[in-house]
């Protein structure tokens, strides 16, 4: 026959298993939430590169077009065939 020590003892180890678990699932999803948020915050970075290059590109290009707009010998030489999209 169990003692009342042994079975207070298997009580404790039983509820501990359950803390546990439920430590570990709390760590995981941390560690999830964290890699998220990593992922997030590199794929913003990479988002705001994309659209400092585009804006620089788009300004040269309205750059061009003025010039052939509106020619004038301070402006870049350039004609409208340079403007043609290149593959």
């Amino acid at each position: 026959m169990m003692t009342s020590l042994e079975t207070l003892m298997t009580f404790d180890i039983d509820r501990f298993k359950h803390h546990m678990a439920d430590l570990t699932f709390i760590e995981r999803l941390s560690r999830w939430l964290t890699n998220t948020q990593v992922k997030i915050k590199t794929e913003a970075s990479e988002s705001n590169t994309q659209s400092q290059t585009l804006s620089l590109l788009l300004k040269k290009i309205d750059r061009k077009i003025d010039a052939i707009q509106h020619p004038s010998p301070d402006k870049e030489n350039i004609s409208a065939i340079d403007l043609q999209v290149r593959q």
